[in-house]
């Protein structure tokens, strides 16, 4: 979701297992950003490279 102050990325992952979301998928918004901070428990993400998204989970990342 895209908004004028603050850019946000669901990552929804209904499976069992660990999926590798692919970078390249999502580069016509992720180009513009380096990292992303979940907003619940504040670890962060390198959106320049593939990255992770457990089981079962659904993450909110902010871009940055």
């Amino acid at each position: 979701r895209l908004h004028e102050k603050q850019n946000v990325m669901v990552i929804m992952n209904s499976n069992e297992d660990t999926a590798t979301i692919p970078r390249d998928v999502l580069s016509e918004i992720l180009d513009h950003y380096k990292t992303g901070t979940n907003i619940i428990d504040g670890s962060t993400i390198n959106v320049l490279q593939d990255f992770e998204a457990p089981g079962k989970t659904t993450s909110i990342w902010e871009l940055e």
